[in-house]
């Protein structure tokens, strides 16, 4: 019963790099093996059926393993059991090698020695099992056998199959993974580790990968890896940690650990690596190497740390790295992380100067500071600071003031990077217009700088002044105070510098006009994981734009056979992701692209070098104000119309500025009927999914190098998209949808579990449809494998957002599908249902637990989640639209019932057809009768409620014949309260309320 209770689950692919590690155990021939020398890395169901092992002992030649299906019954396998026995080779094999069985089902098959003496092995993906052990009779095993794994609990624990017997131990030598509709394998590290070590990591859901069944994810998985895992001999030692963060002048302490301890004891270096580190020795009060010892006595997980004091200075120097390794242990062996990176944060102050500033534009002709055509004193007004550091500034959070600290009149917003040499000028309101040098520009709501006297200060996120200029009179007549020379003068008004030409302010530009420097920059924040990015320059090529990040999978990247870390988009033929064919290749215009970013800049060397925040950036000259953009749509199977993969299109800001989404709509329509959703994904959104929806009417800015999935809904598309800078500007005429629909209603079901959550939008308006209509927002799967994904399917498409017609007047069932990784316990949430018409019921029915929720008598749901599946560190790009399998509409664990003109809870004036009459007796103890009338036969439902939206009982779920009827209901198992009778039929709901009292 337990596994008709599971779902079926979509597994998601793998994102994993791959290092080749020789064999580097000696071949020790004959040896016995015992409990736990074989463990399982891999297992995959469906089509070709097959599995891995790992030996953790050397095995002679000529010797037989064997492998069974189970069940085991506790003195013998079932006799549905399929079995085959494998023969090592002629020259044996040694500890550490990976075995790949395939094709069980059929003719098996294996990547070292033979199989003989096979019967058809099928796996299922729940309820299988295989056993390893070795035996004379392949179906008469020698016990304790050697390892197993399985996909169901039921194998262990005695309702299909058990461990009784066996001598093995789950979660030990005997691994539990979750039930699997393609395959798994084992995805953590093979470098360096004891045989328990291993064993232990085997055990851990989040060292799997998954893959679906598919063919074009099944790949990933199968057939295994066969990379030899490295057997290391106890004791192990290891840091606490991988990475550690600490600021100049704190002390910190180095720890280690010992992981599996011997009777013996263990010395061991902690060394600073001065050749990977950015930081030198000299940081760190000149520490360079430290010996720490473990004793006869020390038991598992004893601890040894270092301290050390970094040293402190007044130079800024920005974020430093500090590596340490693990060298030189006496005994024993090393193990991951044997490799400890120190970020040491600069608590200096970088220098950041205030270059210019206008107090007091004039209203004459000259005024107009920032070239919107309209000379305003206020809007005119500017700060210019410049950066003149050698690297890249994030100013998140920095302040202007213009009383030197007390009045904040702007706060630079979150990713506001600002690299060497550039320069932000903020203008006090207005539309900015120009392109003021290679400046940033920024529009605060009021400067609110004083005419004749003043000051003006930039102060950092702490609140500590970094500059500071204090002026009176000499901006008078309309004239900006400017430093002269730019950066490091004194200053003095604009036009009594030689180089002015006598204007009277030059915001973003040096005071001849010229341009500070050239190029764009965008920080990457967060943690390790994909992108979405676009080029604003021209002729960018993948070295200009991201050569500083660690890129792997093609020609010039830093590993050429690891697993691509950037792709392309074609729409064509049903879809599919693409490499670049170099690093020297240029980024198409006004093409996105989604990127992994690693948080090590460089894989192949100790440490952690890079970490976050990182900066893409490009000094190639801005792409031409006027782009076309290729885009299309193709009914690749010719079914069901767009559907699936087809339609969507992967595009991306062309240009060094904001651009208006809803003005980016109208160029979109022009090239055929566009979904009016785009979206983009957002790595650093807490909660949510991570995609970001941005809907045509909202007035929302797409940002420079911002890529975005937009989906064209109509067969046949194949044009470009003209995309003109000045017509995407910000604050252009729009056409708001919204306008058009002021009477529509719309709620959110949200899926919490935990620190991220879900929500499933349903909308109506004169716009929507039941079908799929070019208003639905569609669910794409995040890029985080940690997050929750809750959606609705229609024509084969996920959807986050239904958007339904406002005069629906029909019952309609939705079906609603989740996934939400291990989580188990999960909680479904709603606010009150603001604007929905009172005569229409919305009941949540889990068709699990087979219960109905009331979404207007409460607003929680809490249910255990029984298709428990895996958060890892995977790679979800080829579920990003719609690969993997479709669900049908019994994999849905909801239905979310919408009934239209309904009866409320007061009733009122019953219609002629049908009448349910109130209960008698009402207040009752225990029993009462509930009485109805029909006009004529009818199919109905007579079913009681809590008050807090939970179905209790059903009464009557058939047919009734016309005339008066009635049934009674015993309410002695319920506690006093006050309960709902629900009558339905013929597409209306009349309710009553009945009161118990005990």
């Amino acid at each position: 019963m337990a596994l008709k209770l599971l779902c079926k689950k979509i597994f998601k692919t793998c994102f994993f790099l791959v290092f080749l590690f020789g064999s580097f155990a000696q071949i020790s021939y004959g040896q016995s093996l015992s409990s736990g020398d074989i463990a399982f890395t891999g297992f995959k169901v469906e089509d070709s059926d097959g599995f891995a092992v790992v030996f953790f002992e050397s095995v002679a030649g000529e010797q037989e393993i064997h492998f069974s299906e189970g069940p085991w019954l506790g003195n013998s396998f079932g006799n549905e059991a399929g079995n085959f026995t494998w023969n090592s080779p002629a020259g044996g094999i040694s500890a550490g090698t990976v075995l790949s069985f395939r094709d069980l089902n059929s003719t098996p098959s294996v990547n070292i020695g033979s199989i003989t003496d096979a019967t058809k092995i099928n796996l299922l993906g729940s309820g299988s099992v295989i056993f390893a052990y070795t035996g004379t009779d392949k179906d008469t095993p020698n016990t304790p056998m050697l390892g197993a794994i399985s996909n169901s609990i039921d194998h262990y624990n005695g309702t299909q199959g058990t461990l009784s017997g066996t001598g093995l131990t789950q979660n030990v030598d005997a691994i539990l993974l979750n039930a699997v509709t393609g395959g798994q394998q084992f995805g953590g590290d093979r470098s360096r580790n004891t045989k328990s070590g291993y064993r232990k990591k085997l055990n851990k859901d989040g060292k799997w990968e998954e893959a679906d069944g598919s063919s074009n994810q099944a790949s990933k998985v199968f057939p295994f890896d066969t990379e030899s895992f490295r057997i290391v001999s106890a004791p192990t030692v290891a840091f606490s940690s991988a990475k550690l963060t600490s600021t100049e002048g704190s002390t910190i302490l180095l720890i280690v650990k010992l992981l599996e301890s011997t009777a013996s004891p263990v010395d061991v270096d902690i060394s600073f690596l001065s050749d990977v580190s950015t930081a030198s020795s000299a940081d760190l009060d000149n520490y360079t190497n430290t010996k720490v010892s473990f004793g006869s006595g020390a038991v598992d997980g004893t601890k040894q740390g270092v301290s050390i004091t970094l040293s402190e200075d007044n130079n800024f120097e920005g974020d430093e790295k500090a590596v340490f390794g693990l060298r030189n242990n006496t005994s024993g062996s090393l193990v991951k992380p044997d490799v400890m990176t120190l970020t040491i944060a600069d608590n200096d102050s970088p220098k950041i100067v205030i270059n210019e500033f206008l107090a007091d534009p004039t209203a004459g002709s000259d005024g107009d500071a920032n070239g919107d055509g309209i000379r305003d004193g206020v809007d005119d007004e500017f700060i210019e600071i410049i950066n003149s550091e050698t690297k890249e500034i994030d100013i998140s959070g920095w302040q202007l003031s213009n009383d030197g600290g007390n009045n904040i009149t702007y706060t630079f917003p979150e990713g506001t990077i600002l690299p060497a040499g550039r320069a932000i000028v903020v203008f006090g309101g207005g539309s900015p217009s120009g392109q003021f040098g290679s400046a940033f520009v920024h529009t605060a709501s009021n400067l609110s700088l004083t005419n004749s006297y003043g000051q003006v200060t930039l102060l950092d996120k702490s609140g500590t002044v970094v500059d500071n200029i204090a002026y009176e009179k000499e901006t008078e007549n309309g004239q900006s105070i400017t430093r002269a020379p730019d950066e490091t003068g004194e200053g003095i008004p604009h036009s009594q510098v030689s180089d002015s030409n006598g204007e009277l302010f030059s915001p973003g530009t040096k005071v001849d006009g010229s341009s500070f420097t050239s190029g764009h920059v965008v920080a990457l924040r967060g943690n390790e994981g994909w992108r979405m990015i676009s080029s604003p320059g021209q002729g960018t090529t993948f070295e200009d734009l991201i050569g500083d990040l660690w890129v792997q999978g093609f020609s010039g990247s830093d590993e050429l056979s690891g697993t691509g870390s950037i792709f392309s988009w074609s729409e064509k033929n049903g879809g599919a992701f693409a490499t670049p064919s170099s690093m020297s290749s240029s980024l198409e215009v006004g093409k996105g692209y989604i990127v992994y970013v690693f948080e090590d800049d460089e894989l192949n060397t100790s440490g952690i070098q890079g970490g976050f925040p990182k900066f893409i950036s490009s000094d190639n000259i801005d792409n031409n104000r006027t782009v076309n953009v290729p885009v299309s749509a193709h009914d690749a199977d010719e079914q069901n119309g767009i559907d699936g993969n087809e339609g969507w299109n992967l595009l991306g800001n062309p240009f060094g500025t904001d651009i208006s989404v809803d003005a980016l709509f109208s160029a979109l329509e022009a090239a055929g009927m566009v979904n009016t959703n785009i979206y983009v994904w957002d790595n650093n959104k807490s909660g949510g999914a991570d995609y970001v929806e941005l809907s045509k009417g909202d007035g929302e800015r797409l940002a420079p190098y911002q890529a975005f999935w937009v989906r064209y809904m109509q067969d046949g598309i194949d044009t470009e998209v003209i995309l003109d800078k000045d017509n995407l500007m910000p604050n252009g005429s729009t056409n708001y949808y919204k306008k058009e629909s002021e009477d529509s209603f719309q709620f959110g079901l949200e899926l919490h579990g935990t620190e991220k959550f879900d929500t499933y939008h349903l909308e109506f308006n004169d716009l929507g449809a039941i079908d799929s209509d070019r208003f639905d927002g569609y669910h794409l799967f995040s890029l985080d494998p940690s997050s929750i994904n809750f959606y609705s399917m229609l024509n084969s498409n996920r959807l986050q957002k239904n958007v339904l017609p406002r005069s629906l007047d029909a019952n309609l069932n939705i079906p609603l599908y989740f996934e939400a990784g291990s989580r188990e316990k999960l909680i479904l949430r709603w606010k009150k249902l603001k604007g929905v018409p009172e005569d229409w019921e919305f009941i949540l029915v889990d068709e699990m637990e087979n219960r109905e929720i009331n979404l207007r008598t409460t607003n929680t749901y809490e249910f255990t989640n029984y298709n428990v599946g895996d958060a890892q560190k995977i790679n979800q790009k080829e579920k990003l639209l719609n690969k993997g399998k479709v669900k049908s509409e019994s994999d849905a664990r909801f239905t979310l019932k919408v009934q239209p003109n309904s009866q409320g809870l007061s009733s009122g004036e019953m219609p002629n057809s049908a009448k349910l009459n109130p209960n008698y007796p009402n207040p009752f103890n225990p029993t009462t009768t509930i009485s109805y009338e029909l006009t004529k036969d009818a199919e109905v439902t007579l079913t009681v409620w809590n008050m807090i939206g939970q179905k209790v009982a059903t009464l009557i779920d058939g047919p009734a014949e016309a005339g008066r009827n009635e049934v009674s209901w015993n309410a002695s198992s319920m506690p006093s309260g006050i309960y709902i009778a629900r009558f339905e039929v013929g597409g209306k709901v009349y309710t009553r309320k009945m009161t118990l009292i005990k």
